[in-house]
């Protein structure tokens, strides 16, 4: 194929060349299994800026990145669409499978990103200026105090002078998804 490149085992110190198996680095986009820190776009937009994102082995000597439920979310998929996907078989359901005729995953190793590129019709509503609910997070626990002093002085040139001050104050607690 276009873009292979044989290996061989023999510039590895301590082994045979029989001892290791690098066929698999001569298929043109393989990835190695494992977990991997990726910045992920979707449709050439930033989703999310360090993401653990796990390859698996499919078992016929290709890999493919793991989408998890939790990354679906992240991504915006509608409910129905989500629930369309397919498990990647040896996962127990935690790697769906986003590879169709629709879709395209594009790792880049250069930058470390990992590019989804999905049909519009997929999507929850997205707006560059709103956050869905299931990208909100529940912050952090805190109290909070907030005030705001007022004062204001009127000096007519006949009459009274007045000065008046206002205190406004809010305290809050934030627990959990409690505000």
């Amino acid at each position: 194929p276009a873009g292979a490149t044989e290996f061989s085992a023999g510039f590895l110190k301590n082994s045979s060349p029989g001892d290791v198996d690098l066929s698999a680095f001569s298929r043109d986009g393989y990835v190695a299994p494992g977990d991997y820190l990726l910045d992920i776009y979707l449709n050439d937009r930033f989703i999310r800026s360090q993401y653990r994102t796990r390859v698996v082995d499919t078992g016929d000597g290709h890999s493919l990145f793991c989408i998890t439920p939790a990354l679906a979310n992240m991504l915006g998929l509608k409910e129905d669409n989500r629930r369309q996907l397919a498990p990647v078989e040896g996962t127990d359901g935690q790697c769906l499978n986003l590879s169709t005729a629709d879709s395209k995953i594009q790792y880049s190793p250069d930058n470390q990103s990992l590019s989804v590129t999905l049909p519009q019709a997929w999507m929850e509503y997205q707006d560059p200026d709103w956050v869905p609910p299931a990208r909100w997070s529940e912050g952090v626990t805190a109290a909070l105090l907030d005030y705001n002093l007022m004062a204001n002085r009127y000096m007519p040139h006949q009459g009274e002078t007045s000065t008046s001050y206002s205190l406004y104050g809010t305290a809050g607690f934030n627990l959990g998804a409690w505000r």
